[in-house]
């Protein structure tokens, strides 16, 4: 979710220097407090919860000190020897997957956006035809049926529809489009 998101991007935010290694542990260790005060005051159980979620998808580990805590020990020239947080290590390793997820999502939106316009086309040009026909009092099939046909396909289609649904709609518009420019 885009508050998943603000934790994710909250943590990245207090790594040191600006680039995510892979091949380097990278390990981040900010408190609770300014974990919520990076995303906007959200509330201490909400970011457990999205920290959990951060951890079930893969994208960042814990690693637990042995009371708890997120903090760093250094060595005697200020250096992190070892350090307890999250581990941003795996959000690096999967870069590449989730840069081509990305471009997967935006493809199948870009993909549901045009069977949308599509579909609306369709319903506007089989309305006016069921209207034409009905207003010039053509014979021919039962315009009245046709357009109890057009109803149920001419219902907004679920923001979640997936694209299989689309398509279907599309189609089953296009059919009933066709039988009443034949008619």
């Amino acid at each position: 979710s885009d508050r998943t998101i603000a934790v994710l991007t909250a943590l990245v935010s207090v790594l040191p220097g600006r680039d995510l290694k892979a091949d380097v542990e990278q390990i981040v260790f900010p408190s609770n407090a300014e974990l919520s005060r990076r995303t906007q005051g959200m509330a201490d159980a909400t970011l457990r919860r999205h920290i959990a979620a951060l951890v079930d998808a893969g994208l960042i580990a814990r690693r637990d000190s042995p009371n708890g805590k997120r903090y760093a020990r250094r060595d005697d020239a200020g250096k992190i020897e070892t350090a307890f947080g999250f581990d941003l290590g795996p959000l690096a390793l999967r870069a590449a997957e989730l840069f081509a997820l990305e471009e997967a999502v935006k493809l199948d939106e870009a993909r549901a956006r045009r069977l949308r316009d599509e579909i609306t086309v369709h319903i506007r040009d089989i309305a006016k035809i069921l209207d034409a026909a009905s207003e010039a009092g053509r014979a021919g099939d039962d315009w009245q049926a046709l357009g109890l046909r057009l109803l149920p396909l001419a219902r907004r289609a679920a923001r979640t529809a997936t694209l299989e649904a689309l398509r279907h709609r599309r189609d089953d518009l296009l059919a009933l489009r066709a039988v009443c420019e034949a008619a």
